[in-house]
């Protein structure tokens, strides 16, 4: 169990860093460059994983059109965003306008989608909104910017 807690920690470690090492690296290169390296690196480490552990199986045409369209608005447009929002924010604002999201998906289903948000979302949700304010008064606050 102390194994699963400890990864846990050194994924959330690895995501939470995400921003700092992000902000820092857009200074250096350009996001479309960072956005490549990533999703390549990425790419091979996960079809190296899969090539391993016998977990290869044939794509019809059809599969390869979805993964190609799915690679590029999902993750490739998700990270050139991502990248480029860095060169204008910093790291904090950034991180927390990303943990905004899945607040911003469910209230957006529920006017457009016509979902239910139930109570456990509403309290998950003031909970994430609590934690959001504990970490801009920690900081120096969101600063805006184009």
């Amino acid at each position: 169990m102390i194994r699963s807690y400890l990864l846990l920690l050194f994924c959330v470690t690895c995501l939470g860093s995400n921003f700092v090492f992000g902000s820092m690296l857009v200074q250096e290169f350009p996001p479309l460059l960072l956005s490549a390296f990533r999703l390549s690196a990425t790419s091979i480490f996960l079809i190296g994983y899969a090539w391993g552990a016998k977990k290869l199986t044939a794509l019809s045409r059809r599969d390869y059109l979805l993964l190609i369209l799915l690679g590029f608005v999902g993750t490739l447009l998700n990270q050139s965003a991502f990248f480029t929002g860095l060169k204008t924010v910093n790291a904090t604002t950034a991180s927390l306008i990303l943990s905004l999201a899945p607040i911003t998906v469910s209230f957006l289903a529920a006017v457009f989608l016509k979902e239910y948000i139930t109570r456990r979302m509403v309290i998950g949700s003031a909970l994430a909104i609590v934690g959001i304010f504990f970490v801009v008064g920690k900081s120096d606050g969101l600063q805006f910017s184009i």
